[in-house]
């Protein structure tokens, strides 16, 4: 998580990694690892300040919309 929010404040040439472009598959690990990466997220983002919305959109741009993650983020954001 500190590595995707590394490579989005200084927008290095290369490309991050960890988020693949093929289908995500929804299975009992997939949720749960990213709902910490969610928590360990909203955490970071709390304690620095970063803009919460432009990491969703790039997050939206990467993974689409309804990638667990972006799932997670967008239920956490309406409480």
């Amino acid at each position: 998580m500190d590595d995707y929010l590394n490579y989005l404040l200084n927008r290095r040439e290369e490309g991050f990694s960890a988020f693949r472009k093929e289908s995500v598959q929804e299975d009992e690990r997939t949720i749960a690892n990213s709902y910490l990466f969610t928590e360990a997220l909203i955490t970071r983002v709390l304690e620095t300040e970063i803009d919460l919305i432009a990491v969703i959109e790039d997050l939206q741009k990467r993974l689409g919309d309804n990638h667990p993650v972006l799932i997670f983020l967008k239920q956490l954001m309406d409480e």
